[in-house]
C-alpha cells in the first residue's frame, strides 16, 4: 500500500472541504478505484491550497480515479478549483507506522539521500533522544534513494 499526495489549488477552501467531507460521490468513486482518502491538509501560508492524502496499492489506481468522468466534471468547476488537482508525490509506507492521530502540527521535510537504509537507521536511533517525533517516514516510489 502506498500514500499519494494530491495537490489542490482552490478558489474557496471552506466550500471545497464541506463538499469533500460530505463524501458523496467521493467515497463511491474512491471505492470503485481502490483508493481511500486518509487526510486533508491545509497550507498554513495559503488558505486556498490543500493536499489530500490518499492510500492505494498503485499509482495507476489513483490516476484512474482522477480520470473518472464525475471527478473531471467537478474539477472543471472554476468556482471551486483554481486548477485541476494533480499528484505531486507517491510514497511507500515504512516501519514508523502506526502513529497517533491528533491535532499536532506537522511538517514535511524532504531529504535527497544517497542511502535510504542508513538514513532510516539513524532516524530511528535519534528519535529516542530528540524532542522531535517523526510520525511517518515516506519513501518516494519513483526515486527510492
Amino acid at each position: 500500500m502506498a500514500i499519494f499526495h494530491i495537490d489542490h489549488k482552490l478558489v474557496d477552501f471552506d466550500r471545497w472541504l464541506t463538499l469533500f467531507a460530505a463524501g458523496a460521490p467521493r467515497r463511491e468513486i474512491e471505492a470503485a478505484h481502490g483508493v481511500e482518502t486518509i487526510r486533508a491538509l491545509r497550507n498554513t501560508l495559503d488558505d486556498n491550497h490543500a493536499i489530500a492524502v490518499l492510500r492505494a496499492e498503485t499509482r495507476a489506481e489513483v490516476d484512474a480515479m482522477l480520470g473518472d468522468a464525475r471527478l473531471r466534471d467537478r474539477f472543471a468547476d472554476r468556482s471551486l478549483f483554481a486548477e485541476p488537482p494533480r499528484i505531486i508525490a507517491g510514497f511507500d509506507l515504512t516501519d514508523l507506522e502506526p502513529y497517533e492521530i491528533g491535532e499536532n502540527p506537522a511538517f514535511f521535510v524532504e531529504h535527497h539521500l544517497a542511502d535510504f537504509e542508513t538514513f532510516r537507521g539513524r532516524l530511528l536511533a535519534r528519535k529516542k533522544i530528540s524532542g522531535i517525533k517523526p510520525i511517518k517516514l515516506l519513501r518516494d516510489i519513483e526515486d527510492p534513494y
